[in-house]
């Protein structure tokens, strides 16, 4: 220890000096720290317990470096000192001086309060105040962001209200990647293909449903560029909704038309108290009920619903919504004059006036209601809608306007015409277009108002029709001041349905070419003609002259000054457009601005429409496809909103208008539909389209319904007189020079003898037209009972069995055969007598016949002709899936099981029996599968012979055809003498003759009930062959194991003892002539698809689930058969007598055919045979019992087989003209009549000779269906070549067969196969050797006969009319098709497959 310095403080500086003062007070400050602390937390524990609510768990930690950071924030921004400071605050804290003094004021200044006093608490987390740094919190008003942020926004939307930013949207563009195609160049094909320009139409109509389905489900209104709706009545009026279901239905768009009917279902009422407009509501939403009521029924096929069906709950649901309109509508004709207002209020039921033209309604709208009502007074029966509609057009003509020509207003107080103003655009158009439909309507008997059409026509030449110039394109003009005024050189778009209407009215609704060849036709017909043409090129022009090619609403032209009359010379229009800018036919149009907008009106497609059908002239559906292509580039709106009309059509790109009109989907589309489709799909002699595009049908007025009302005589210039005798009464006709010197009376294209006769028939298409009349009188006539009721039904029944000329098997005027065009007038009048006579008429080429032959001797085959003469059938579709099923069975359980069967166990055994059935099994599977594809793409009469002739040889469908009836035929009077043989079962002390007459009354009568009658009377006989044949299964499996008392088990007895075979492979080889002949009639299915519902639906099941039924009933069957008779039983047939001559048809023709004496036994049956072994008394006689119904059912398949066939044959002029007589309920009543008079050859059965003749009857056509079956396998594969060489998919097909291609080739294999082995077996049959020569050769020809026979007819055929086999390439895949735009249809069954379970998959799959 230093002495000196005991302490050390000498020895330390002044700055440890320092350090150690500052560490003793830092020290004890520390000290005062802990202490204020623990203070602290006892009083944080005292606060939470005061504390209404939980301390969070995760209490922020103080000494934490991020609590740091903001602890200096918050104390920075709060303005307190910060270290760089050093202090700064008052009361002499500037005073301490380094570190200490910083310390020192830190903690003080921490620890105390704004007014200095020591809290000796820390402040807890939430405590922190967010205080706003000063800088903002002086920011003036103007400089606050939400201040600014809200400003902006209201600038913005007062721009957007200004419309400031519309200049970029109203430029429309197509955004749609799969409008690709429109950019594709078209010219370097050669052919168009119109099934995939439709295909567009589709997309087109789905893209615009879907739109408005997305973005304005149920409104009336779609704004498809805003993506919304509008409503016109506070519910709704399903304006779009109900003006599209039509097209829905004939483009097959199921699940859309499935969710538009749930809507009108549901939600559509017309209990609004709301204002409509008369006409609009009436050609809309009435006719679009009526519309979509006729086509669910006449077309179920096409997008089929359950809910529609014949006896389900919602099968009127169109009728019975359109009937509650029209009920309320009616309330407009209660005017004074019986002219109807303008408005209706529905739910008042009160006629309004218009608001406007001092209370008129448009002549038009007053005049174009009259289709809608009188089809639904047809319907109903309630005579008051017609009676109202047509005094409308007596009061009209009652004005006794000058010359036809009507001004566009008429009042309705007092039924007078307002103004003078005479034009065919907007308010005058329809009521021209109403005179001719309506004449039409009721196939052509309401003659007034053929006269006013004619009358009108006339005048409207005269007065109207004048030509521009330089170019000379021919206008309808308009007279504003009435006939004596100047004609104002203006055309509506809407004027544009005129050239359509005008080669309508000339025509009738038939071809050019099929009109011109009636005696009707006349030089004012070709003058109407050459004006519809003229008319539709200016028309066109409209469209070409637009820069988007889409037609402006009004179009005016220049013209000579005064204009020229319509006979005045002029020059011909060029026909082909120059699109340059200064071509000189552009000086002949002119658009004024105001008129440049483009509503997707479908007058002139309407035009085009028609005149494709009547002239045949492709250039009119390529400016279709032309137009529509101009829509889909310059309508379209982005991101799926469909299509718009345009405010400005003349500039590109073009000013959108946001707004889609329901006719663009009711009428437009549909028309372009139509344009592009198979000229079968709504024939125009069938039909008649409302002014809404609407389908409604044509028929016969009846006796409830007539027009009414006279017209009053007319002078020469058109005017009425006061008596008849001052004038003709068609003096009209002589107002233009260039008319006609007289008018016929007789237009129509049928006799008018014979439609005299059509009183209470109504034309195919009605729902109705199986309706009996009487309940549709009025209540007078039905408060009348007694005699006069019972006269009635007497007179109506008698009725029915007169001929309708407008339900056929075929087109009425498709012949098959035709004439070159350089036939000379001379061989014309050949072609009359020859129709009168009966024989094949010879008529001019058609004009899409490009696979024709004509021979060196003038004979032509028109092949088209052929095919559109079996793609229409007229006959009543009334069969469902059910009967199909039944009638492939019923046509294929019958004496070839239960009888012949026996024989061919005789001839080769259990084995060969086994064998060959399952052999044959396989062959029909590829056949009937092939017969399905093709059956269900072409539903056609004459299935069989169509199919040869369409896609193998036209003479070979002829010899088909003949064959397949000559089978038929025979088959009658052996059935009926096998059922007459049977009856000998229980007692053969009665003749024979006795029950050939009931049973062939019996089968007459069924089959004049009509197919349905047929088709319900097959169920019935199936379901009773088909439960027997389940119940010997049953019977046979309990005696074969030995569960009867008199045999003990059998089990395979007879397999050993005679053996599985007999008579060696000939043997077999003969069972498998018979197996394959005993399927026969399961192709009648096939002919049955012309008269099936809905073959789509129908077909399918019936072929798979016939085929299996049918093969394992004859499989399962025959091996008990097998296990339980001996194959040398004395009984079974053949086996009875040494020479089974007689018995050898009978083996051939199998179930069919089998031979009246030994096929026809049914004691040789080898099921009665094992059940009588049994020792059971009963059964036998049931069995029997059995074979008797199954005897009658095959009669019953052969007359309608015969009577189908040939009544098909007869319309294409292969037959005797008589037998294509179809009578009022749809039946070929001449060919029923004919096919069952050959039954009267039954009363051969008591003669001794009778064998031999039926013998050699059966032999015609023993090979028929052999013949048959290989065909269709044949005509599958030519079909799918032709299919895949237009580059189709088979998922187009709406069913495909499951072997594919390679079954057919495998069934024609197997099919030529038994012709093979029939041969072998005809020529050296089992036991030839002991037979003499003549014995052998009787029996080879009885087999073979068929074969010269229909080599004869073929050949026969081809040397006369030289035809030559079809080409791939000639192929027509197109006519007749009943199914459309499957694609569609098929993705949505896909979607529905894919959500069964996997039985079910497999079970339809099979079956």
């Amino acid at each position: 220890m230093n002495v000196r310095d005991p302490f050390g403080l000498h020895r330390n500086t002044a700055f440890d000096i320092l350090r150690t003062t500052a560490t003793q007070a830092a020290a004890g400050i520390r000290d005062k720290a802990i202490e204020a602390g623990a203070t602290a937390i006892e009083r944080s524990k005292q606060a939470v317990e005061d504390m209404s609510f939980t301390v969070p768990k995760n209490v922020p930690s103080f000494n934490n470096p991020q609590r740091l950071a903001e602890d200096y924030l918050w104390h920075h921004s709060s303005g307190g000192p910060t270290p760089r400071r050093g202090g700064g605050g008052g009361g002499g804290g500037g005073q301490h001086q380094g570190i200490l003094g910083g310390v020192q004021d830190k903690v003080g200044e921490f620890l105390s309060d704004a007014t200095g006093n020591s809290k000796r608490t820390l402040p807890m987390y939430k405590d922190k105040p967010y205080a706003y740094p000063p800088s903002q919190r002086l920011r003036p008003i103007y400089r606050r962001k939400r201040v600014l942020g809200f400003l902006l926004l209201f600038v913005l939307g007062v721009l957007y209200w200004t419309g400031a930013f519309e200049k970029h949207k109203e430029r429309v563009t197509v955004p749609l990647k799969n409008l690709s195609w429109l950019k594709k160049d078209e010219k370097a094909k050669t052919k168009a293909d119109w099934l995939k320009r439709r295909d567009r139409v589709v997309e087109a109509f789905e893209l615009s449903w879907d739109a408005y389905e997305r973005y304005a489900w149920g409104y009336d209104e779609f704004h498809p560029e805003s993506k919304r709706g509008r409503q016109m009545a506070a519910k709704g009026m399903g304006w779009i909704i109900v003006d599209s279901l039509d097209t829905m239905i004939l483009m097959n768009l199921t699940s859309r038309l499935t969710h538009a009917r749930e809507w009108v279902s549901k939600t559509l009422t017309y209990d609004q108290d709301q204002d409509v407009n008369t006409f609009e509501t009436t050609i809309r939403m009435m006719g679009g009920l009526l519309s979509a009521h006729y086509l669910s029924n006449e077309y179920p096929e096409l997008a089929p619903l359950k809910d529609d069906d014949p006896g389900a709950a919602g099968e009127d649901l169109y009728l019975e919504k359109a009937k509650d309109l029209a009920d309320r509508l009616l309330s407009a004709f209660e005017s004074p004059s019986g002219i109807p207002y303008a408005s209706v209020n529905l739910g008042q039921y009160k006629g309004i006036p218009a608001h406007d033209n001092m209370g008129a309604s448009s002549t038009a709208e007053a005049a174009t209601l009259q289709l809608e009502f009188k089809y639904l007074a047809k319907l109903t029966g309630e005579k008051l809608f017609w009676d109202k509609v047509e005094k409308v057009m007596e009061v009209l003509d009652g004005n006794n306007e000058s010359e036809g020509l009507v001004p566009i207003f008429v009042n309705a107080n007092d039924g007078k015409f307002h103004g003078k103003n005479i034009r065919l655009g907007s308010r005058g158009d329809s009521y021209y277009e109403y005179l001719i439909k309506q004449y039409l309507q009721t196939n052509k008997k309401e003659k007034v108002y053929e006269d006013m059409w004619y009358e009108s026509l006339a005048a409207v030449r005269k007065h109207l029709v004048t030509y521009t110039e330089p170019s000379g394109f021919t206008i309808i003009g308009e007279r504003e001041s009435g006939l004596e005024g100047t004609l104002t050189p203006k055309m509506d778009h809407l004027v544009c349905f005129m050239p359509g209407t005008i080669a309508l009215a000339a025509t009738g609704g038939l071809t050019e070419k099929e009109a011109r060849k009636l005696k009707t036709w006349t030089k004012r017909d070709d003058e109407d003609m050459k004006l519809a043409r003229e008319l539709m090129h200016t028309c066109w022009g409209m469209y070409k002259y637009m820069a988007t090619g889409l037609a402006a609403e009004i179009t005016y032209f220049n013209v000579a000054n005064p204009p020229l009359t319509s006979t005045s010379p002029h020059k011909t229009p060029p026909a082909v457009f120059d699109p340059s800018e200064d071509a000189a036919w552009r000086k002949d149009f002119e658009v004024h601005p105001q008129d440049v907008h483009n509503l997707q009106r479908p007058e002139t497609v309407e035009s085009l429409f028609y005149m494709w059908r009547i002239t045949g002239d492709v250039k009119y559906r390529e400016w279709g496809w032309e137009m529509f292509k101009s829509f889909m580039n310059y309508t379209a709106v982005e991101d799926g909103g469909g299509f718009t009309s345009l405010t400005n059509a003349n500039v590109i790109p073009p000013v959108s208008r946001d707004n889609m009109e329901s006719f663009w989907l009711a009428e437009t589309l549909k028309y372009m539909y139509l344009l592009f489709s198979p000229d079968d799909l709504l024939p125009l002699d069938k039909i008649v389209l409302n002014t809404e595009a609407h389908p409604l049908p044509r028929f016969d007025m009846g006796q409830l319904f007539s027009t009414g009302w006279k017209r009053k005589p007319r002078d020469a210039h058109g005017n009425a007189i006061k008596s008849e005798a001052a004038a003709p009464r068609h003096a009209f006709h002589h107002l233009s020079s260039t008319s006609p010197p007289a008018f016929h009376m007789d237009r129509d294209v049928e006799l008018n003898n014979i439609l005299t006769a059509k009183e209470d028939s109504i034309t195919q298409g009605s729902v109705y037209n199986m309706m009996q009349e009487p309940s549709l009188f009025d209540g007078e006539r039905r408060r009348r009972p007694g005699p006069r009721a019972a006269r009635s039904a007497v007179g109506r029944w008698v009725d029915s069995f007169r001929r309708d000329p407008e339900r056929r098997v075929t087109m009425p005027a498709a012949g098959a055969f035709a004439k070159p065009p350089s036939m000379s007038s001379q061989h014309h009048q050949l072609q009359q007598q020859q129709q009168q006579q009966g024989e094949p008429l010879m008529r001019e080429h058609s004009r899409a016949s490009t696979s024709g032959a004509s021979s060196a001797n003038g004979h032509y085959y028109d092949l088209h002709g052929g095919i559109m003469a079996t793609a229409n059938t007229a006959l009543a579709r009334e069969l469902k899936g059910r009967h199909l099923q039944m009638i492939a069975i019923g046509g294929s359980i019958g004496t070839g099981l239960f009888v012949t069967s026996g024989k061919a166990l005789a001839t080769g055994g259990p084995a060969s029996l086994l064998i060959a059935y399952c052999f044959v099994g396989v062959m029909l599977y590829c056949t009937v599968h092939a017969l399905g594809e093709l059956a269900v793409a072409f539903p056609v009469s004459g299935s069989f012979s169509a199919f040869s002739t369409r896609f193998l040889d036209p003479s070979w469908g002829f010899a088909m055809g003949w064959n397949y009836a000559l089978q038929w035929l025979v088959v009658l009077p052996l059935e009926i003498i096998a059922a007459s043989i049977t009856i000998e079962y229980w007692n053969s002390s009665i003749p024979r003759a006795v029950f050939v007459t009931i049973f062939l009354l019996a089968i007459i009568s069924i089959n004049l009930f009509g197919v349905k009658g047929y088709g319900e009377a097959e169920f019935i006989f199936a379901i009773i062959k088909v439960t027997a044949v389940i119940g010997f299964i049953l019977l046979g499996i309990v005696i074969n194991i030995g569960g009867t008392q008199d045999e003990g088990y059998i089990g395979g007895k007879y397999w050993h003892d005679p053996g599985p075979f007999q008579n060696g492979f000939k043997g077999m080889c003969s069972v498998f002539v018979t197996a394959a002949f005993a399927f026969t009639g399961t192709e009648l299915i096939g002919l049955a698809a012309a008269e099936t519902a809905n073959p789509r639906k129908s077909l399918p099941t019936a072929i798979k689930q016939v085929f299996w039924r049918i093969t394992l009933f004859y499989v399962v069957a025959l091996t008990l058969v097998g296990l339980l008779v001996s194959s040398e039983n004395p009984k079974l047939l053949g086996k009875s007598s040494a020479d089974d001559d007689a018995a050898t048809a009978g083996a051939v023709n199998g179930n069919n055919k089998g031979d009246h004496s030994s096929s026809g036994d049914s004691s040789a049956s080898p099921f009665v045979i094992a059940i009588e072994s049994a020792g059971i008394a009963v059964l036998p006689s049931v069995m029997n019992s059995v074979i008797l119904i199954a005897v009658i059912s095959v009669g019953n398949s052969a007359v309608f087989g015969s009577s189908r066939t040939l009544a098909a044959l007869a319309d294409l002029g292969q037959a005797p003209r008589v037998l294509s007589y179809v009578d009022r309920r749809g039946r070929p009543l001449v060919a029923i009549v004919f096919a069952s008079s050959l039954g009267f050859l039954a009363y051969l059965a008591d003669l001794p000779q009778q064998a031999d003749v039926l013998s050699w009857l059966v032999a015609i056509s023993a090979l028929s269906s052999i013949f048959t079956w290989g065909s269709i396998c044949l005509a599958h594969i030519r079909f799918r070549r032709a299919w895949a060489a237009r580059g189709r998919s088979l998922e187009s097909l709406a069913f495909r067969s499951q072997p594919g291609v390679l079954g057919s080739w495998v069934g024609l294999g197997l099919n030529a196969l038994v012709l093979v082995t029939q041969f072998w077996v005809g020529a050296w049959p089992v036991g030839y050797g002991d037979k003499t020569p003549a014995g052998n050769a009787r029996s080879f020809f009885l087999q073979y006969m068929a074969v010269p026979i229909l080599l004869i007819m073929w050949l026969g055929h081809k040397a006369w009319f030289r035809t030559k086999v079809v080409r791939v390439r000639d192929m027509d895949l197109d006519t007749g098709r009943r199914d459309f735009n499957l694609t569609v249809l098929v993705a949505q069954e896909h979607e529905e497959k894919a959500m069964w379970p996997r039985w079910k998959k497999i079970y339809r799959f099979f079956c």
